[in-house]
This record gives structure tokens, C-alpha cells and sequence, in this order.
């Protein structure tokens, strides 16, 4: 047997070798490395699924949390013919000395991983949302997005959610 330092190597070692020794060593080879190959990948997918990256459009974006608030349904039909209205009770402003806390009501994919987004143009802000998962699909549900903003000169911004 080989003598490796790589958990992952000597793993692939200690597993195929006994079972391997009855083809030649080329064939040995190609499937040794073919299952190292799968382990790496799957060991990458399945710690790439919990860990989240500050990807944001603005490095002013300090935090942002979601809650499930509904599925969408015919309760819901109002935030597509009158967004303001149905939103109200979910939006919230406080400016503090140097932070803006909002809130707001946001449709999203009810499959994919969804982070909250601000961005600015002049005095306006936008509340936003990324989906960053690869899932998707038809079903969407209503979340309240709560945005910490850094605001260092305490202005007062127009303030647009998503629709």
C-alpha cells in the first residue's frame, strides 16, 4: 500500500486497494483517481452549502436576518395590485445616531437561498434581495427582510422595497 499523508488519499487507499489488485495497475490508477475525484467534490459541495459570503452591493449593508411571514396564496393577491398598501404593516424605518434599521415585506423563490441587498442612487434606497442558489422553481413565499445599514451622516433616504 501507499504511504500518504492526506486523509482523503489514504482513505481512497485503504478502500480500493484490496479490491483493485486484480486489474492492472493503469486501471488501478484511473479508478483510484476517479473516486478521489468524488470525494473531493462531494466533500466541497456538502461544506459549500452552510457557509455564506458577505456578498453585498453595498459595503454600507451591516446585517440583514429574513422571517417567514406567508405562502403565497389569494391572501396575498393584494401585494401584486396594491404593493404599498399590503406592505405597511411589515415596513419600518428607525434612524438611529449612525445605523438606518428597515423592514419591509419581499416576495422570494420559495426554493432557492435568498440574502438580502441594499443599493443607492442619489437620496434613494433600495431594499433588495440576490437569490444565490441554483435552485429555483415556480412557488414563491413573502418574507419581512430586515436591513442594518451603515448611515455615518444620518440622512434621511427615500426609501423603495422590491416588488
Amino acid at each position: 500500500m501507499f504511504q500518504t499523508t492526506n486523509w482523503h488519499l489514504r482513505l481512497a487507499d485503504g478502500i480500493l486497494m484490496p479490491s483493485l489488485r486484480k486489474y492492472s495497475s493503469l486501471a488501478a490508477s484511473k479508478m483510484k483517481f476517479i473516486i478521489i475525484c468524488n470525494i473531493v467534490i462531494w466533500t466541497t459541495q456538502i461544506c459549500g452549502c452552510t457557509s455564506r459570503t458577505k456578498d453585498y452591493t453595498s459595503n454600507r449593508l451591516i446585517e440583514w436576518k429574513s422571517e417567514h411571514i406567508m405562502n403565497d396564496g389569494i391572501e396575498a393577491n393584494s401585494y401584486y395590485t396594491n404593493h404599498k398598501k399590503f406592505i405597511k404593516p411589515y415596513f419600518k424605518t428607525i434612524y438611529k445616531k449612525d445605523t438606518l434599521i428597515v423592514s419591509t415585506l419581499i416576495e422570494i423563490n420559495s426554493c432557492g437561498e435568498t440574502v438580502g441587498e441594499i443599493d443607492f442612487s442619489n437620496d434613494t434606497l433600495y431594499l433588495l434581495t440576490k437569490l444565490i442558489s441554483n435552485e429555483a422553481c415556480a412557488s414563491v413565499v413573502f418574507h419581512k427582510f430586515t436591513y442594518v445599514i451603515q448611515n455615518l451622516e444620518n440622512e434621511k433616504y427615500f426609501i423603495v422595497s422590491k416588488k
